[in-house]
């Protein structure tokens, strides 16, 4: 992996040397093997973008980048050039969201400075032919901060309420929370009602596919 980026220029300057080659060509490049199959390719565009720009959080709380306070997100377009899916932002932390604002939650931390790397992700195209696109900079503006920040409250004051195995991917305009885990097995810790210990799955924030979209069709 590459060292950590020393300013925006030099992390914008990766990615660009990234745009229009294909997965196949970078992990050529990088010495990274390709997956066996597609069933194992969930998450490794994400490494392997990760490696070439010297990502360094890891699993941490803050942004990929925390010296440059930015976030790394790869978002996989269709052959229309438009999100396929929601955009993992980070885990729920019920205990620990319970004591938080908007200002200071993870949530915010993970979204106030992005760099989107887009790739090409049609069903029907190899892994190894699909191409990486233009970088996108970005920080919400204070219409879509607004919008973030009522979600993120809304869906707080329902896991405050002892709600939380009642909220739905319906629930938030552009922010959502999604469970993460594929089995009832992989249980974690809540806050059930009454304040009381419970048990349930494991969650995620997600951004909705129409949010990425218009982040796009401001960024052509």
């Amino acid at each position: 992996m590459k060292s950590s980026p020393a300013s925006k220029t030099e992390l914008l300057e990766r990615a660009n040397q990234l745009a229009g080659k294909t997965l196949g060509a970078i992990a050529a490049e990088t010495g990274l093997s390709l997956p066996d199959s597609m069933k194992r390719a969930k998450g490794w565009t994400g490494l392997l973008v990760e490696h070439c720009l010297g990502a360094c959080a890891g699993s941490l709380p803050g942004p990929d980048f925390p010296a440059l306070g930015i976030e790394l997100k790869t978002l996989p377009l269709d052959h229309q050039g438009k999100p396929r899916e929601s955009t993992y932002v980070c885990t729920v932390s019920p205990r620990n969201d319970l004591k938080t604002a908007w200002r200071t939650s993870r949530v915010r931390q993970k979204l106030s400075h992005v760099l989107w790397i887009t790739v090409e992700a049609l069903p029907d195209m190899p892994l190894a032919e699909r191409r990486i696109g233009t970088p996108i900079l970005w920080r919400p503006d204070a219409s879509q901060e607004k919008i973030l920040k009522s979600d993120w409250e809304e869906l707080t004051d329902m896991i405050r309420r002892g709600e939380l195995d009642k909220i739905t991917a319906r629930y938030g305009q552009y922010l959502q929370i999604r469970p993460k885990a594929r089995n009832a097995r992989a249980l974690q810790s809540s806050a059930g009602p009454e304040g009381y210990p419970d048990m349930t799955l494991p969650r995620g924030y997600y951004l909705r596919a129409k949010f990425t979209r218009q982040i796009l069709d401001y960024h052509p």
